[in-house]
Order: C-alpha cells, then sequence, then structure tokens
C-alpha cells in the first residue's frame, strides 16, 4: 500500500470519505452538515400571539414541537396541512393534546427523524376542540415548532 487510497466508507450507516494509510488503517472523515435552509431546521415560536398562524406555505415536515398551556381547562395543539391560516371548523392533520397549566413536548420519537410531512404547508392552531378548529385564546398559549421546508 504505497500512498493514501481515497474512497466511499460505510460508517454508523453512513457512507463517508476516508482513507486508508500506509500501515492499513483506516481514516474516516465525518462531514459536517452543510449549512443551507435545504437541511437546516427553522425554528418558530409564539409567545401567545396568535391563536393560529401559518408557519410555512410551502411543503414542509415538522420535527417537533413544545407548546404550554396556561389556561385551567386542556386545550388542543393542532397542525393543519395548509398554506393559509386554517378557519373555524378546520380539519387539523394532527391534534395533541395540552392538560391545563402544562408543557408538552413531542419530538422525533413521533415525528421521526425526517420529520411528518405537510404537503401543502404547516399552520398551527390552539383549539378547544380535538376533531376541528375552535379558537381558545391566543394568551394562554406558548409555541415553539421545528421543521424544515
Amino acid at each position: 500500500m504505497g500512498g493514501l487510497n481515497n474512497n466511499l466508507f460505510s460508517f454508523d450507516g453512513e457512507w463517508l470519505p476516508g482513507e486508508i494509510d500506509k500501515k492499513g488503517s483506516l481514516k474516516v472523515s465525518p462531514q459536517a452538515p452543510s449549512a443551507s435552509s435545504e437541511n437546516s431546521p427553522l425554528s418558530f415560536t409564539d409567545f401567545g400571539a396568535n391563536i393560529t398562524l401559518n408557519i410555512s406555505s410551502v411543503t414542509a415536515n415538522v420535527l417537533s414541537f413544545a407548546c404550554h398551556n396556561s389556561n385551567p381547562g386542556s386545550r388542543f395543539f393542532q397542525l393543519h396541512n395548509t398554506a393559509t391560516v386554517p378557519s373555524v371548523s378546520a380539519v387539523p392533520a394532527e391534534t395533541f393534546l395540552i392538560p391545563a397549566g402544562s408543557q408538552v413536548v413531542i419530538g422525533t420519537e413521533y415525528f421521526t427523524n425526517s420529520g411528518v410531512n405537510f404537503s401543502n404547508g404547516v399552520a398551527f392552531a390552539f383549539s378547544t376542540t380535538k376533531n376541528t378548529f375552535t379558537a381558545g385564546l391566543a394568551a394562554d398559549q406558548t409555541t415553539k415548532i421545528k421543521f424544515v421546508n
């Protein structure tokens, strides 16, 4: 083995560039993810200003969310597959119970590492009902959503 051989090697399920040195040792160089918006998560936060809002008007994958409900009654955090703000009685794509006075955080254990796809765009809503959007009070919620377009 006279010199270095540049090849791709499988390491932890990924193909990475590596070298085999003169002694036959493998040196793999993990690649840093690119900083392009294509794979960098975007973060949306609402501190009680909106009861519903469109956060992406193009196809997006939701990776995680955290929602705090300060209302004395249970509420529902909803994700809608839409490029616009959901109207009253709109049917959500995903609904999560947020118990009274609590915070719920849902991550990749539900959404997976690649996220759940919303083909038309993503809007969130804070609702008093589970199966349709019925507006609660905006000031009763704090919401953070991570997603990629």
